[in-house]
């Protein structure tokens, strides 16, 4: 038994130095397998952060679109504030008229079919001019400063104008003026009381 006991204290300093390497190789791995799934949190962190600041410059406004923002919101107040004006609206309507190159009969304020549900007043413009005209007038209504809809018109010949052209016609042109919300309410549906 003395030789067993001998042999065990001979190999007792290889057997624990086996264990020991086993232990280490062992927590390496773990602790491996561990970092790895560390490193990999961090990288879908990155890349997070990567997309973020690449899509950060779309976002952010610089100096001069933030200007042209400003310009552009005075610019649609002061047309809010216009188009409670309703001369100013006849005015825009006649001269848009003039542009076109028609003549003017008759611009006159219209109450709508249904006085409870209208939100913005009525004009009737009365013009004489060739159809060319008529049409170059009823698309200008909408692209002027306080923008009109035309919502129903008529064309007819121009019978009791004095001219000699044939093409002369006769247009009755109801547009429906854009105005604030606030003036259809507080003074009627055409800006009357």
């Amino acid at each position: 038994m003395n030789g067993f006991v001998q042999g065990i204290k001979e190999w007792a300093g290889c057997a624990f130095a086996i264990a020991l390497v086993i232990g280490a190789s062992t927590y390496a791995l773990m602790r491996g397998s561990s970092v790895g799934a560390e490193i990999r949190t961090l990288q879908t962190a990155a890349d997070s952060l990567n997309q973020s600041a690449q899509q950060a410059p779309a976002a952010v406004i610089d100096a001069n679109e933030l200007e042209q923002l400003s310009r552009r919101r005075a610019d649609y107040e002061a047309r809010i504030r216009d188009s409670a004006k309703l001369g100013l609206v006849v005015s825009q309507l006649s001269e848009e008229a003039r542009k076109a190159g028609l003549q003017i009969v008759e611009i006159e304020p219209r109450r709508p079919r249904d006085a409870n549900n209208a939100r913005y007043p009525l004009f009737r413009v009365t013009v004489v001019g060739d159809y060319q005209r008529i049409a170059t007038y009823m698309h200008g209504c909408r692209n002027q400063r306080i923008p009109a809809r035309v919502v129903e018109f008529s064309v007819f010949p121009a019978s009791d104008v004095t001219t000699s052209s044939p093409r002369v016609l006769k247009a009755d042109i109801t547009v429906e003026a854009f105005a604030t919300e606030q003036l259809a309410t507080k003074e009627g549906a055409n800006g009357q009381a």
